[in-house]
């Protein structure tokens, strides 16, 4: 299920945390690498407040919409990337997965078309954004 573990404190199971919380910006944590010789990236641009910025710089983020946790973030399974939506509720699963690619950002088009499904009780992220509270970005 990708590395949902890493938004737990500890990194999740026996995971070392590799990220530690900086600030806090309207309610959302802003965390920053543990490693000062880890390198940190803007991205060029941003579509949709927090979501587009989190998928266009590779980065993950966690959000809540109606009561669920949710988690978007690129992953790699059985040697291809993807752009993942996971429902982190006890039965989680993935909601909304696109192929992208393991070099570079990720296009465009992909965050777009995942940004596109249907998979918020027959809603798209995009008519959902008004709705939903980015609690992490990492």
């Amino acid at each position: 299920m990708g590395s949902r573990g890493s938004f737990l404190e500890s990194g999740g199971f026996s995971a070392p945390a590799r990220w530690h919380t900086v600030d806090y910006v309207d309610g959302i944590k802003v965390l920053a690498p543990k490693d000062p010789k880890a390198s940190i990236s803007l991205p060029e641009r941003s579509n949709t407040p927090g979501t587009a910025y989190v998928a266009y710089g590779n980065h993950e983020a966690e959000f809540e919409y109606s009561g669920t946790t949710y988690v978007l973030q690129p992953e790699v399974t059985g040697g291809k990337a993807y752009l993942v939506i996971w429902d982190c509720s006890p039965d989680g699963q993935c909601i909304a997965k696109h192929e992208t690619t393991m070099e570079g950002k990720i296009p465009q088009s992909v965050i777009d078309a995942v940004l596109s499904e249907k998979c918020f009780d027959g809603k798209s992220f995009f008519e959902i954004e008004n709705d939903i509270t980015v609690t992490v970005i990492y």
